[in-house]
């Protein structure tokens, strides 16, 4: 019997988050045929302390287990790569993509499945400019300041003709949570829109002072892709205006795997959400990896094979190992049967749009290999 071990970050934001990506996974393998194995897990806090994660991940394959999968960044992943290498163990990272792949270290052993946050967030200035809009007031929470959503939007805007003409930050402290200087200049400035990061009760906060102003009415609002995380909108007052996103996927995507997926989900009494997503996606890959007898068929296996999911289908970049995937365009707009939000998805981002905007993105994140800092939690995992 196959033994599979598996990193769990905690988050007081999304409290359900390890339970959805063990229930996504696990539905996944049983989908695929795949039960024929044993499961391994692993507790590693909030995903930001690359010694305790090594020592867990060490554990785990001392233990037995010939794949790993985790919940983690980025760098943390490089870091496991010389252990995956020494072990001849298979590594699925799983990610929000708010965290950037390094360019400088070509990983063998560790293909990467991500929200791709900080892509969607490039492309954003490209939807914008469509619209003739050409300034973004920048306004985000003190958490999201700390990962890649500010590089990628600028990078897009330089290169669509927009300007980020005001920047705002709001303080860490709730009891010091204030919109203010956003409303002051969007009140003085009416040409100019809005692009918003924030997360779970960091978007409730925002949207519910937005809802207390007549400022934002008509101005156009863009955001980041987890401000319209579905588990959190139904739980948050509307802002009285629609803001654009470019998400990764949603309930609401009209797809037979995405209809499966959910069924699954709800047979565990689960809403489907994100984390349960990425969960699913790497069962189905973990399933095919464990058809081939050892690391070096299972990652020439994945390098070329297709995977569909519930947001579409899945390749793994040969050379980065990163799967590259179709992101929607989608509005938040009111929920009229309660007053709170919902998201409406409308037409996938054309194909040739997302590669072109991967790849400037891999060359521009090369400026962030040295002496740029970031928060190391993965994205979400905060009390």
């Amino acid at each position: 019997m196959k033994q599979i071990g598996i990193l769990l970050p905690r988050s007081g934001v999304y409290p359900t988050m390890t339970f959805d990506l063990v229930d996504g996974f696990k539905s996944a393998m049983t989908i695929c045929g795949a039960d024929n194995y044993e499961l391994k897990t692993a507790g590693i806090g909030h995903g930001g302390n690359n010694k305790e994660i090594y020592t867990a991940c060490e554990q785990l394959i001392l233990n037995g287990a010939s794949v790993i999968v985790g919940y983690i960044n980025p760098s943390t992943a490089a870091a496991l790569e010389p252990l995956m290498k020494a072990s001849n163990t298979l590594m699925i990272s799983l990610d929000a993509g708010y965290h950037l792949q390094s360019t400088t270290q070509r990983l063998q052993n560790t293909f990467t499945v991500s929200l791709q946050g900080t892509l969607a967030a490039r492309i954003t200035p490209y939807i914008a400019a469509k619209s003739e809009i050409g300034k973004f007031a920048f306004t985000c929470s003190f958490y999201d300041a700390g990962y890649r959503i500010p590089f990628g939007l600028f990078n897009g805007a330089n290169e669509n003709n927009c300007q980020i003409v005001f920047n705002h930050t709001t303080k860490l402290k709730k009891n010091e949570f204030t919109i203010e200087p956003l409303t002051s200049y969007i009140t003085n400035n009416k040409d100019t829109a809005i692009f918003s990061a924030t997360c779970g009760d960091m978007t409730k906060d925002l949207f519910e002072a937005a809802a207390n102003s007549t400022a934002f009415t008509n101005t156009p609002w863009f955001a980041s892709s987890f401000t319209a995380e579905e588990s959190w909108l139904s739980q948050i007052p509307y802002p009285n205006t629609n803001i654009s996103v470019i998400i990764p996927w949603s309930r609401h995507l009209n797809n037979k795997e995405n209809d499966i997926f959910a069924t699954k989900m709800t047979e565990k009494n689960r809403a489907p959400n994100v984390f349960s997503l990425l969960g699913w996606e790497a069962g189905k890959i973990v399933a095919e990896a464990l058809k081939h007898a050892d690391i070096s068929a299972q990652t020439a296996a994945l390098k070329s094979g297709t995977f569909s999911t519930p947001r579409g289908i899945l390749r793994f970049d040969p050379h980065t190992l990163e799967a590259i995937m179709p992101l929607y365009e989608g509005t938040i707009i009111r929920n009229e049967d309660n007053g709170t939000c919902r998201l409406a998805i409308a037409d996938a981002i054309p194909e040739d749009i997302v590669r072109l905007n991967y790849d400037k993105l891999r060359t521009e994140s090369a400026q962030l290999e040295n002496g740029n800092t970031s928060w190391f939690n993965s994205y979400g995992c905060l009390d």
